[in-house]
């Protein structure tokens, strides 16, 4: 593939509708295969969340592969079981929810499924219809961070939906019994399962141990419901002019009790969400994102992402030497921790992505690639923004908002 064909589909898998509507694609790969060299950073890290390996999504659903995530870390931590639950299941009842409510009163622009969504849908998606593992709904992929069903799928559905049997819901009046078999038929198909046949497979969100209780088993139909957004205020003060992007903010005083909170929470090895708005051109080897390579290369592709954090450091005084220290790599001993999130300045969040486990492009921990370095001087700058073009339209904080339990 070639460069500019490569950005472009990376671009339009970048856009999002809201916050935590987003996606990045594996063409990203492709795009930036020659510009990062493989080189191990310099691990500096405080916790150590257990994660399931990274997996690469290939449309728009990076809310999706987050969510999957989250619920295969706190079934790992629980019960000590590896599992790897289908992003595809998840898609295709998010498409089969989308279809069942068009209708001939569908405007124009809701004639088609989309990729996105957010944690909602996903806590919607899992209570109603639960779980599979990835070998249940996809038992011949064997390599899933090249399977290209999600985006056949869509592509099938859509079409089905201008020129084929699914062109019915918009011009027929049908019964719920009806079009839910007319879904299912296309949706088979696009997929390559039959549906009705995996029903003793699929595992209840009221039977999946994600935690323990005073003794007792946490199941996710409950935790889910536990966890909430909780959105990165923009400090107005701040805003700077445009000839001084990107720019690195100070802190208000709520903004860094958020970030404490969030600190807190990653002791306590909860895998918390965070969006944030990806610029391409702001990473750099070793999959690091940081406001100086942004300067150094300009703004490029963007887009709105969600992804799981896995690890964070923190600059603080060390109580003997009275010098500045960065927490040091891997599970360290409480106090430290508690040192870190309480009086602690944070220097990165490492975050657990759903671009595959290139390692051009993210760096290993564990020996597993599949992790990008997000640093504190891009998160909390404001950086230019850019339509599909690439041509300016303001300027926009990168650090959107988190879910948090």
């Amino acid at each position: 593939m070639r460069f500019r064909t490569a950005k472009t589909i990376f671009l339009k898998h970048l856009l999002c509708i809201s916050t935590f509507l987003a996606g990045c694609s594996d063409s990203f790969h492709n795009t930036f295969h020659n510009t990062f060299h493989n080189t191990l950073p310099s691990q500096t890290e405080t916790v150590d969340i257990p994660q399931s390996p990274a997996k690469n999504q290939i449309i728009g659903n990076c809310w999706d592969y987050a969510v999957m995530g989250w619920a295969e870390s706190q079934h790992l931590q629980a019960t000590g079981e590896l599992l790897d639950l289908s992003e595809a299941y998840i898609t295709y009842r998010h498409f089969e929810t989308q279809l069942m409510a068009m209708s001939s009163s569908t405007p124009n622009e809701g004639k088609q499924v989309i990729a996105a969504g957010d944690f909602p849908t996903a806590r919607s998606l899992i209570a109603n219809y639960g779980l599979l593992r990835e070998t249940d709904f996809s038992p011949q992929t064997s390599t899933p961070s090249t399977d290209k069903r999600e985006e056949n799928a869509i592509n099938a559905v859509n079409q089905s939906l201008k020129t084929g049997d699914l062109e019915k819901l918009l011009s027929t009046k049908m019964s719920d019994d009806a079009k839910n078999t007319l879904i299912h038929t296309v949706l088979d198909a696009a997929f390559g399962v039959k549906i009705d046949a995996l029903a003793n497979k699929i595992i209840s969100a009221n039977n999946f141990i994600v935690g323990t209780n005073s003794g007792k088993s946490v199941m996710l139909s409950d935790e889910i419901y536990r966890w909430h957004y909780v959105e990165f205020p923009i400090n107005e003060n701040s805003l700077p002019g445009a000839s001084k992007l990107p720019f690195q903010a100070a802190l208000n005083n709520e903004q860094t009790l958020i970030i404490r909170n969030v600190m807190r929470a990653l002791n306590q090895h909860k895998p918390v969400f965070v969006a944030w708005l990806v610029d391409v051109n702001a990473m750099g080897s070793e999959g690091t994102f940081s406001a100086e390579t942004l300067q150094q290369k300009g703004a490029g592709s963007q887009g709105l992402h969600i992804t799981l954090l896995a690890d964070y450091t923190a600059t603080l005084t060390d109580l003997n030497t009275h010098a500045q220290i960065t927490t040091p790599e891997g599970e360290v001993d409480d106090a430290l921790k508690t040192r870190a999130a309480e009086e602690g300045l944070l220097k990165s969040l490492i975050v657990k992505n759903s671009w595959g486990q290139n390692p051009k492009a993210t760096y290993p921990r564990h020996g597993e690639y599949g992790y990008n370095k997000l640093n504190s001087d891009y998160l909390f700058s404001w950086i230019g923004r850019t339509d599909a073009a690439q041509k300016p339209i303001g300027s926009d904080l990168v650090l959107r908002s988190f879910i948090l339990p």
